[in-house]
């Protein structure tokens, strides 16, 4: 793309007053419906046609026609959901944007309103469509890697061939994974790293007790994530069974892991740790409870949520913020219940949640959405492309009031001092164009 004149940008800023500008990150908390969110993505319906990418979301989004629950796809604007697909019959697990570019999806379902789709489903922003034979059973947990699709589940056959818990779609069959000693049970989680190695994490009885084992997969090799080190399992809580549910991966390669365990490496670690190539090791004095989900901000902070109430030794109720000054409570979202936290395309991070207002005779509950938002950069159009033409348009257009579904989430308040469109706004994108700080 065509990049922009700076001096072009830097006559313009100048038109402006010159005020220092906020341009702090934070929250952007706005109410919505009761829908419940298990997966969020970005995702571009066409790819490089006319429909522009927005953010999509699997759950369930009200009811069908019927009263039922409705399971499906949604698309977000304005933190309205709006629910695009047939619904599905049962319980959606997982999405992810496949190896050719369409939404899929695992879960409990065995079909739509029209066809049977067995656990596993295609979402070509039209129609769903199954993926082979499908599964036998549940499909939890998805990645991607290497143009492979991974799932993981509860299944023990795909189709005509034996693969249980994890087997790899490569656009035409399903083969099964081979097996690690260690994987004794349908994975908690499937993650992809960026090198194209693929994390999994699975309970099993070791000793007369519960472990979870997280074990990477490096072609067709499994190896313990921490082989070597001694009694370095992660061990469960007071006999319940431990489980890993996220896992993030830091710039520098080291991961931090969320779930429900207590010990990591022999080490007390409280429901999350790091692993730093060779160990795990604490977060501080991690968290009171279990964590479910996590996210990576751009700047490197770690969004946790799940059902705890202490961070590191830091009141937080079931969302915290982690970096490697510490442990951080998140102010100003109100959530009290966290359905979940997701990365955006921008590099911030979207909770959907909950609260209930008891000021009246009976307790009403309000469902929010809060977005993170970090301080803004030039690619203000989301495209990947920072200060081009597109970025100074879709700028001048959200100005106008039309903002694109992947511009910034603040829109026209570019510095986020609460006032929308003013000088102070436009001087401000214009200063992050020509190189300069927010």
């Amino acid at each position: 793309m065509q990049r922009v004149v700076l001096s072009t940008a830097a006559a313009l800023a100048g038109c402006a007053s010159v005020l220092h500008a906020q341009c702090q990150s934070g929250w952007l908390v706005s109410s919505t419906g009761e829908e419940q969110v298990v997966a969020a993505v970005t995702w571009d319906p066409d790819g490089s046609g006319l429909r522009p990418a927005a953010l999509y979301a699997a759950g369930r989004f009200g009811v069908d026609e019927f009263n039922m629950a409705a399971y499906g796809i949604a698309v977000s604007s304005g933190g309205t959901w709006t629910l695009l697909t047939p619904p599905l019959n049962q319980t959606i697990r997982c999405m992810v944007v496949g190896p050719d570019g369409r939404l899929i999806v695992g879960g409990e379902f065995t079909a739509s309103s029209t066809q049977s789709i067995p656990y596993i489903a295609a979402w070509d922003g039209e129609n769903w469509e199954a993926i082979g034979p499908g599964m036998n059973n549940a499909v939890t947990t998805l990645t991607v890697s290497s143009g492979l699709l991974y799932a993981g589940g509860r299944f023990n056959n795909v189709g005509p061939a034996s693969g249980p818990f994890i087997a790899t779609w490569d656009g035409e069959t399903w083969q099964s994974v081979s097996a690690s000693p260690a994987l004794t049970n349908a994975p908690s989680l499937l993650k992809t790293l960026a090198n194209g190695d693929v994390v999994a994490a699975n309970f099993r009885w070791v000793e007369n007790r519960f472990t979870c084992q997280v074990e990477r997969l490096s072609g067709n090799a499994w190896t313990r994530l921490d082989q070597g080190a001694t009694g370095a399992a992660l061990l469960g809580m007071h006999g319940s069974d431990p489980a890993v549910f996220d896992l993030v991966e830091l710039a520098s390669g080291d991961l931090v892991a969320v779930g429900h365990f207590q010990n990591a490496g022999g080490v007390v670690v409280n429901n999350v740790a790091r692993f730093n190539g060779t160990s795990w090791v604490p977060l501080g004095a991690g968290l009171d409870s279990i964590a479910s989900s996590a996210a990576l901000l751009r700047d490197q902070t770690v969004v946790v949520s799940g059902w705890f109430h202490s961070a590191g030794g830091v009141p937080a109720n079931n969302l915290a913020l982690w970096s490697p000054a510490g442990w951080a409570a998140v102010p100003g979202t109100g959530v009290e219940y966290v359905q979940g936290v997701f990365e955006t395309s921008d590099g911030g991070a979207l909770v959907r949640g909950q609260y209930s207002d008891w000021t009246g005779e009976w307790p009403v509950t309000h469902y929010v959405e809060a977005r993170y938002v970090l301080t803004p950069t030039a690619d203000f159009n989301g495209d990947g492309d920072a200060g081009t033409d597109q970025d100074i348009e879709a700028f001048f257009a959200c100005l106008g009031g039309t903002c694109c579904p992947l511009c910034h989430p603040r829109g026209s308040d570019f510095n986020a001092d609460g006032d929308y469109g003013t000088d102070q706004d436009i001087e401000a994108f214009f200063r992050v164009l020509g190189g300069g700080s927010c």
